[in-house]
């Protein structure tokens, strides 16, 4: 996915030394510190009703109610009934998990079986960087 840059002719001015404000979040620990609070939007590519497919799906839900209980919203997209969204998306394979907020955005194709490793992908996990 290409990443939007803003560039600037005007040349740049050195930057004053500020402290932190109170609220900042120490360096290693900004994933899974910002995640705290946020809403995550999920969009999980399917391929009708596979068997890889409903496993994912079964396996997104059960860590969403576990880990984000009321703070995330799935959207299901079937390749088959809509190929251009996973087009747009650069979807290839699935089961494909995209995690839209909170940036970054994240990838994770498969059945997302593998539970820690999928939490530590979404900075989920404790200790996230």
């Amino acid at each position: 996915m290409a990443r939007k840059t803003r560039h600037s002719s005007a040349p740049l001015a050195p930057l004053a030394p500020q402290s932190p404000p109170n609220n900042a979040i120490p360096a290693g620990e900004h994933s899974s510190q910002s995640n705290l609070n946020s809403v995550f939007k999920f969009r999980l590519y399917l391929a009708n009703n596979t068997v890889n497919s409903l496993q994912a799906l079964a396996n997104l839900s059960a860590l969403c109610a576990q880990h984000l209980p009321n703070r995330h919203e799935i959207e299901v997209v079937d390749v088959f009934r809509h190929p251009d969204r996973a087009k747009a998306d650069g979807v290839r394979m699935t089961p494909t998990l995209l995690k839209i907020d909170p940036a970054p955005e994240q990838r994770i194709i498969g059945t997302l079986s593998d539970t820690p490793q999928v939490l530590r992908v979404l900075g989920l996990a404790v200790g996230a960087a």
